[in-house]
């Protein structure tokens, strides 16, 4: 007897520009890590090696010979990254709380102290939704 099986709709590719860019769709922990964190964290770090190669930062706070806290500078380029970070930060943490089966507005709670450790456990650490949900197909092919 020949088995019946229903077809499974693949979620579309996630390139790094829809990852980035779009609060649409939903994205596996996977891709977030290797399309959305891990990109954005080396983009930081070289923009502010290149700040500093370039000379284009400034001081914006001083060195306090009484605490030890050593000069506080700001370079342009990665004030410029800082600003554009902030969309990318929404856009991904979206589609990953997409993912769970939660409306993107689920990200506010970020701004809420304490409470906002469970948006991190959501986005780094658990599965999404598995099978389709109200988002999209499922981003994890078995």
């Amino acid at each position: 007897m020949a088995e019946v099986t229903t077809p499974v709709h693949a979620a579309p590719e996630m390139t790094i520009g829809k990852v980035w860019f779009s609060f649409e769709g939903r994205i596996s922990r996977s891709t977030w890590w290797m399309k959305y964190f891990l990109p954005v964290l080396g983009i930081t770090i070289g923009l502010s090696i290149l700040d500093m190669i370039l000379g284009t930062t400034w001081t914006i706070a001083p060195a306090d010979p009484y605490t030890g806290m050593p000069e506080q500078s700001m370079g342009i380029l990665s004030l410029i990254w800082g600003l554009v970070g902030i969309w990318i930060f929404f856009a991904a943490g979206a589609k990953r709380i997409h993912d769970r089966n939660r409306s993107g507005w689920f990200q506010l709670i970020w701004f809420i102290p304490v409470v906002n450790l469970w948006v991190w456990i959501e986005t780094w650490f658990l599965r999404g939704t598995v099978g389709p949900n109200r988002f999209g197909p499922d981003p994890v092919t078995e």
